[in-house]
């Protein structure tokens, strides 16, 4: 499956471009599209806080990890033990599936697809000059 990256605004005024594609996330009966970026620099999957409220999940019971960041930045992780079911779709193409285990963020608003639960269920080529991405399984 073959993918555009996003241009996304910066504050200054200007536009860069991400790799970043459209993943549904599901959980039972529930489904929750969303955009996720590509960081092959992170080393989990993390979620914002609102995918956890979204699916009713109780943060408070889930064990807490503090990770350092980019930079040095301590940040609080909750992991679910639950396997959340990623789903990426391409028209003409069959859906790729997978269940990972998911670690949600208070700190951030977007989705990252890291090393763990995403890189570790597909080959992944990211291409800066021709704004591509494709994802096999």
């Amino acid at each position: 499956m073959k993918f555009r990256y996003t241009q996304y605004p910066l504050l200054n005024g200007e536009y860069i471009f991400r790799p970043s594609l459209p993943v549904i996330l599901r959980l039972g009966a529930a489904f929750l599209p969303i955009r996720g970026i590509i960081d092959s620099g992170s080393d989990l999957t993390i979620l914002p806080i609102s995918v956890a409220r979204f699916f009713k999940l109780n943060v408070s019971k889930m064990h807490r990890e503090v990770i350092q960041a980019v930079g040095g930045n301590n940040v609080l992780l909750y992991q679910c033990n639950l396997r959340l079911e990623h789903i990426v779709s391409s028209r003409g193409f069959r859906d790729m599936s997978w269940k990972c285990p998911i670690y949600f963020s208070e700190s951030q608003s977007f989705a990252l697809l890291g090393q763990k639960g995403f890189f570790d269920h597909l080959d992944v080529n990211l291409s800066w000059r021709r704004k591509e991405i494709e994802i096999t399984m």
